[in-house]
């Protein structure tokens, strides 16, 4: 229902399964399909997964890039590939049981924070540089 571009965007970032404990589950399929990929049938339902959920992902960057929210230095095509690696990174050490992933032990920043900062600007902010705070 969030209506500003920029906010969609955090709310992406933020309610991603990926930093919930029922992604962690949910990316042990992905483990798995890795394995696996060499598999056609597997091979086309990792594409076809991915493909889509990049084809989600540049409509919402160009509607905030439009309203310089997000930088627009790059496409909205590249970042929406950036946004998918560094989720399945993430995804991946989660689901694999990495322990103190993803989080500053010293000041409990976390990661999706900074994704957040680094990639949708402040509202009174424009051209390519990232937001400050």
């Amino acid at each position: 229902g969030a209506t500003d571009p920029a906010h969609r965007l955090k709310l992406l970032i933020g309610d991603n399964p990926m930093v919930s404990g029922e992604g962690r589950r949910n990316y042990l399929v992905f483990l798995q399909a890795i394995s696996e990929a060499d598999e056609p049938d597997i091979q086309d339902a990792l594409d076809n997964h991915m493909h889509a959920l990049h084809a989600f992902l540049v409509p919402e960057l160009t509607k905030a890039q439009e309203n310089r929210r997000v930088t627009g230095k790059f496409s909205a095509d590249l970042l929406a590939w950036l946004m998918i690696y560094v989720g399945l990174g993430y995804g991946v050490s989660s689901a694999m049981g990495v322990k103190d992933h993803g989080i500053d032990l010293a000041d409990g920043t976390h990661v999706q924070e900074v994704i957040a900062k680094i990639l949708v600007r402040g509202r009174g902010e424009s051209g390519s540089k990232p937001a400050e705070g």
